[in-house]
């Protein structure tokens, strides 16, 4: 929880009872299978953008970043779980990364979105 609220997971994304060896292993073994779909990663964004904890941080800081997403979000979605986002939301289905996107961790999260919804149209 954060700031006392709730965190509800994305759709999609394993909760920790869900968490399965395979997962683990993949987590631990592959980082090559550390993978999402542009959309899964595009949806899970825009959760994140509907949550008050991030509405919070964007009216005190005018923008939200990775950091603070992964402050606010992440860690405690992964936390015990022994596996990432990545691997959370894509659980079993193991692909091995067609494509590598990269961002820069401090800047607004919701430019970020915005730019890989333009390239995947």
């Amino acid at each position: 929880d954060a700031h006392g609220a709730t965190l509800h997971r994305p759709p999609g994304m394993a909760s920790p009872d869900e968490v399965t060896n395979e997962m683990r292993g993949r987590q631990w073994n592959d980082p090559a299978q550390w993978t999402t779909t542009v959309r899964q990663w595009c949806d899970m964004m825009k959760f994140c953008i509907e949550q008050q904890v991030y509405k919070e941080r964007k009216l005190a800081k005018r923008l939200v970043n990775m950091y603070d997403i992964t402050e606010m979000l992440i860690i405690p979605w992964t936390k015990g779980t022994g596996c990432g986002a990545a691997v959370l939301m894509s659980r079993e289905k193991a692909q091995h990364a067609q494509l590598m996107l990269s961002h820069a961790w401090a800047e607004d999260a919701e430019e970020c979105l915005e730019a890989v919804e333009k390239f995947i149209k």
